[in-house]
């Protein structure tokens, strides 16, 4: 077991904490199970993440069982200690990093469900300490301003929503209840756009996208899509003048907004039933183009095309030595028709 723990350890926090150092002949850190006792069965450690000058990271496994451990380094062995044991007491699978506000990391153990919490380490015991009761969370933190961390988590009162939080208990919470009562709206596809957040959630009627400045008032729905938003398929991006989003009405379907009602309509018109999966498109000169799947037997992706304005998108055709049956997107097609 020494020598499973030992070399990650080595190999791992030295080059990530000391980068500037990297041609350096590897060497020990620290032993965070002195000894190797047979019986000291502890992971490669894992979730790195910088707080204040400080890394922060997490194994699994002890002597005492199968709890998650937090430990916290400035680089040099005497500054590696253990910061706390009981984020994840019992049969834990893992910490995992939320994010950061500030000098402070967001974390959420992964265990049996009953141990599911948010939890805030400023590196320190004292400041190491659950922010929440019983909580799910199911996403990373995505930052629109500074001081608060945006996610979507799962509670018993309310489902799978979007909440915030600050580092406080008095600062985490809720940020809108968008289908009320304990269904969830499952925020997905979380993506940051000009100062705000956007994401896919399911309400009734408003089942669709959706933007929040990080306030329960400043949370609107945008425009209704029909896709099953399960679907991993399912896009959701940001360019610099644009989101584009898909909709399963009839067939998939691409759509575009400017981030209100009035500037949301649809790009494609495709025929048929079928999943088609269309990518976000990209602007080639005066035209668009984007990947789809066929809607016949075929479940290759080819490029499909459009002309100023999105009209009439069509399958591309007459490619010098054959058109291609991937994305590829990184420029122009040469010889390429429409």
């Amino acid at each position: 077991m020494r020598v499973q723990l030992v070399i990650p350890t080595l190999l791992t926090l030295i080059l990530i904490t000391a980068p500037g150092r990297a041609l350096e002949k590897p060497r020990l850190l620290a032993d965070i199970v002195p000894g190797g006792a047979p019986d000291a069965q502890l992971s490669s450690p894992g979730d790195f993440i910088p707080v204040g000058g400080r890394l922060l990271f997490s194994s699994l496994g002890s002597r005492n069982g199968d709890e998650g451990i937090l430990w916290s380094t400035d680089g040099t062995a005497a500054g590696t200690e253990m910061v706390s044991s009981s984020l994840c007491p019992g049969e834990c699978t893992g910490i995992r990093t939320v994010g950061t506000v500030g000098n402070v990391a967001l974390l959420a153990p992964r265990a049996d469900f009953t141990s599911f919490r948010l939890w805030r380490s400023d590196g320190t015991p004292a400041g190491t300490y659950p922010l929440t009761g019983r909580l799910d969370v199911i996403s990373n933190g995505v930052q629109i301003a500074p001081g608060f961390l945006l996610f979507a988590a799962c509670d018993d009162a309310a489902g799978c929503e979007l909440w915030r939080s600050d580092g406080t208990p008095q600062g985490t919470g809720i940020v809108k209840d968008i289908y009320p009562g304990p269904f969830g709206s499952y925020p997905r596809h979380l993506t940051v756009w000009r100062g705000r957040l956007y994401f896919l959630a399911e309400s009734y009627p408003q089942s669709g996208l959706w933007s929040t400045d990080g306030t329960a008032a400043g949370t609107r729905f945008v425009a209704p899509s029909t896709a099953d938003l399960d679907r991993e398929e399912n896009v959701l991006v940001a360019t610099p003048s644009r989101l584009f989003f898909t909709s399963l009405e009839d067939t998939d379907q691409l759509w575009t907004s400017d981030g209100t009602p009035g500037g949301t309509r649809r790009l494609t018109d495709f025929p048929g039933t079928a999943d088609l999966h269309p990518t976000p498109p990209w602007k080639l000169g005066d035209r668009w183009v984007f990947a789809a799947q066929t809607g016949g037997p075929s479940t290759d992706q080819i490029l499909w095309t459009a002309g100023p304005g999105f009209t009439k998108p069509a399958p591309l055709t007459g490619c010098r030595g054959g058109c291609p049956d991937v994305l590829s997107l990184l420029g122009p097609v040469p010889g390429a028709s429409p």
